[in-house]
């Protein structure tokens, strides 16, 4: 009755007529004007196109010429149909084709007059309306929902049917999508067209209207097959009768349905299928069809048991992965007597696999991690546990073994695996590293046990691999105090804890402090001053190096500006150099921002690099020093006679002066080895040019040694131990000479 007096209300009829009132008055109308209406809206259709065409010849289109195209455009989106009560087409508009989406080819309305609507349109030919006893006005139509018919969704309508077997009026009106509803009508046809679960739909009587592929790769039916049929198609005869019964009527009264049914693919094979259906209702509530969604059960069950495999089963080796270990482990605990029983927990790494990976590539490294989790496998016994954690960590468990035994064990693990391999015809020693733990005396639960591990684990691969360590409440403490030093050393340089001193480098003919070499301590309020043997591994093994050794650099710089404007006698200022920083890309440039930005002059810095170090950074390093050095920046070779360079090598490298190292020194009379490398040394640099100091100068025997064979500078803790600035300070003040034992220079 609302949409009776709507209607009324918007072609200006009295809604206060009664509503038989109102359908008489309404039918005359539509009477008088259905012809009309039809050569109207072919008027309006023609007139369009002759726009249209215009605008394109005229390319610029003022505002009235665009409302009233506008205007146009939304008169053709209505249509108009007349029909007598068997649904011959008797009247029609001259774009409803264009409207319903369909051509003379898929049975449209091109034959006008005559065509048949419950053939054309059999969505809208329902039960419903030919059961209509009364003049009536009744919405087909008329919101974009997917509950309702494909025409439905496209064209809002209206049927009028004034007496029982008289005609039918059809008003017809284009539905104009929003963005969001295109976008969510593209979303449903994606996930029907690619999801993995079949998909069908049914009308109100159960017959197939269309199928998704994923039905056609379960079933093996093509959509042409099985549209226009019932799904009881894919029966297989393995359930009853009355079920197929009882799931229909309890879809059509609840509106759902569930279940898994045995069902058979077209090749006759059967399968199982968890089926779910759902009824479909328009906006009035009224049935319009059915969706069924199923997946075949041994598929899903086959990816489930595939997902189990990989979620607790290391793929490349087979092994069990660090989830299932743990699992079995904190089973075992559970069930262990802790009075009789030992277990013996072993964390193992490959003691090369970063240089495995780095020099053969890492499909060659997962066939060496294979080959070596083959080694483990083949010792361990069925009761205990093998895994692989991650990367190049393996754990085992022994529950057999006495602790005193545990050490045994490992030895002869270690053996396994010191026997080489062959790996696309190269022979490797793979080797490893043991952490061993014992439970229950280095811990009760499995997290306790794993950490303890690992901490022994640490302490083997600092030793040098290819051994084992066992946790002690010692390897505990040592632990704690490490992690507590990684923390505190994160925040020493934000808080300011790093502070430098220098130590004098002398003239070895009067004992002029020519030079000093920047040296860096650490004061933090929990462990106090430390010297950087306690601290500087840790910070290259936690990657603070870098921004630490440019803060020296920096420091250092400011510190021998600040000397020179106190008019104190300039000194050569001697920093060390990390190999880390010699493979930094910015290197170079930080350097030459630093000098830039503190003002130092290039000759009083000098950069310090150890012989190990740059031989093995050749690569990186020698063209950035070379341009360094080219600016008038001194380079030294720290420690030098520990890294066995070549004169030829020596001769290309960008040298100004060697650094005795002071290993050498000790007991320099006593030892003839020793004395032959210094001599060595200072011989060669004598003759290729070069400044020579040795550092680790203590005593007036190395003194009389080193300046009678002309080393030309002495550093060490004969002429002073590191000073703090006030202290140097006072040192360059009162003149900068330190006392020199009475000997003399050879001379040259």
């Amino acid at each position: 009755m609302e949409d009776l007096h709507a209607i009324a209300t918007e072609i200006s009829l009295p809604p206060s007529s009664s509503p038989e009132e109102l359908v008489e008055i309404l039918f005359g109308q539509l009477h008088r004007y259905a012809e009309d209406f039809g050569l109207l809206s072919a008027e309006y259709t023609k007139l369009l196109v002759e726009f249209q065409r215009i605008n394109r010849e005229r390319r610029i289109l003022p505002r009235q010429d665009r409302e009233l195209e506008n205007t146009l455009r939304d008169l053709a989106d209505y249509g108009f149909v007349m029909t007598d009560h068997r649904g011959l087409v008797r009247e029609l508009s001259f774009n409803l084709d264009e409207l319903f989406e369909r051509s003379a080819v898929h049975g449209g309305f091109a034959n006008g007059s005559g065509a048949w609507m419950p053939v054309i349109c059999p969505e809208l030919w329902s039960e419903e309306l030919r059961r209509f006893a009364d003049p009536t006005v009744i919405e087909i139509g008329g919101r974009a929902q997917p509950d309702v018919s494909d025409i439905s969704r496209r064209l809002s309508m209206y049927a009028l049917r004034p007496t029982p077997n008289g005609p039918i009026y059809w008003i017809f009106r284009k539905i104009k999508r929003t963005r969001r509803e295109d976008r969510t009508a593209e979303i449903a046809d994606l996930v029907f067209d690619s999801g993995s679960e079949a998909m069908l739909v049914t009308d109100a009587q159960g017959v197939i209207r269309c199928v998704n592929p994923a039905f056609t790769a379960i079933t093996g039916y093509q959509p042409e097959e099985v549209i226009g049929k019932s799904p009881e198609l894919l029966q297989s005869g393995q359930h009853s009768p009355t079920i197929n019964r009882e799931m229909w009527q309890i879809l059509r009264q609840t509106g759902e349905w569930q279940g898994e049914i045995v069902n058979r693919r077209k090749d006759g094979e059967l399968y199982t299928e968890w089926l779910h259906f759902l009824a479909t209702r328009d906006v009035r509530g009224t049935l319009k069809g059915f969706v069924g969604i199923f997946f075949d059960t041994r598929s899903a069950r086959r990816y489930h048991n595939r997902i189990c495999e990989l979620s607790h089963f290391d793929v490349l080796t087979g092994l069990p992965n660090r989830t299932l270990f743990m699992e079995q482990l904190q089973h075992i605990l559970d069930s262990v007597d802790t009075e009789r029983e030992h277990l013996v927990l072993l964390l193992l790494d490959m003691d090369n696999f970063k240089e495995i990976n780095d020099i053969h590539g890492h499909e060659f490294g997962d066939v060496a991690l294979q080959a070596f989790a083959a080694q483990l496998d083949q010792h361990i016994h069925s009761t205990d546990l093998l895994a692989r954690f991650g990367d190049d960590e393996f754990a085992v468990v022994f529950r057999h073994i006495a602790p005193g035994g545990a050490g045994r064990v490992a030895e002869g693990l270690l053996q396994v695996l010191r026997h080489p391999v062959t790996i696309d015809e190269q022979e490797l020693n793979l080797g490893a590293s043991m952490g061993i733990c014992i439970y229950p005396e280095n811990g009760r639960d499995l997290q306790e046990l794993l950490k303890n591990a690992a901490i022994a684990l640490h302490e083997a691969k600092k030793s040098g691999g290819d051994g084992y360590r066992f946790f002690s409440e010692q390897l505990n403490l040592e632990r704690s105090e490490r992690l507590a030093l990684e923390a505190a050393l994160h925040k020493a340089l934000p808080y300011g804890e790093f502070f430098l001193v220098y130590q004098p480098q002398v003239n070895a003919e009067d004992g002029r402090i020519v030079g000093v070499e920047a040296l860096l301590r650490w004061h933090n309020q929990e462990f106090g001053l430390l010297g950087p043997d306690r601290f500087i591994p840790i910070v290259e093994e936690i990657g603070l190096i870098l921004p630490i050794s440019y803060w020296i650099l920096r420091k250092a710089c400011d510190q021998q500006v600040t000397w020179k404007q106190q008019g104190l006698t300039p000194v050569q200022m001697a920093v060390n150099v990390s190999a880390l920083q010699l493979g930094d890309p910015f290197f170079e440039r930080s350097v030459l921002d630093i000098v830039q930005e503190t003002g130092i002059e290039p000759a009083h810095l000098e950069l310090e690099i150890t012989e190990t170090q740059l031989m093995e950074n050749l690569h990186l390093g020698i063209d950035k020093l070379n341009r360094l050095q080219s600016l008038g920046i001194g380079i030294a070779i720290d420690d030098f006679g520990t890294g066995y360079s070549s004169l030829a090598r020596l001769r290309s490298l960008p040298v100004s002066k060697l650094k005795i190292d002071k290993s050498f020194l000790r007991n320099i009379h006593a030892d003839p080895y020793n004395e032959a490398i210094v001599t060595a040394i200072l011989s060669m640099a004598h003759r290729l040019d070069l400044k020579t100091i040795a550092e680790g100068v203590e005593n007036v025997e190395q003194i009389h040694y080193l300046v009678q064979h002309r080393c030309k500078e002495l550093q060490g803790y004969y002429f002073s131990r590191p000073l703090a600035v006030e202290a140097l300070e006072s040192l360059l003040t009162g003149g900068g000479v330190l006392s020199l034992p009475p000997v003399r220079m050879n001379a040259a």
